[in-house]
């Protein structure tokens, strides 16, 4: 069965798809998208921020970039509780 993490506004990801979740602001973001090749209108990149700040950048292991309010330490958290049970 698939384990899902709650990343804010209603979105979910997989959590057999995160290869990685690390802290990251806007500028870092763009950086990374023009190293990748990719724009903000890309397949490969989803916007769970919004309008909103971006706090964290999780990456899945189909080369999907996802952006979220969330930071990485709070959605750590949420995996480590999901992982005891609660």
């Amino acid at each position: 069965m698939n384990e899902f993490l709650h990343i804010g506004y209603d979105c979910y990801v997989n959590l057999s798809k995160v290869i990685l979740i690390t802290e990251m602001d806007s500028p870092k973001l763009r950086r990374e998208l023009q190293r990748r090749e990719l724009d903000k209108n890309s397949d490969k990149y989803w916007n769970a921020a919004g309008a909103k700040e971006v706090k964290s950048v999780i990456f899945c292991d189909d080369g999907l970039l996802i952006s979220s309010t969330i930071s990485a330490v709070t959605l750590i958290k949420r995996i480590n509780e999901m992982k005891k049970g609660g």
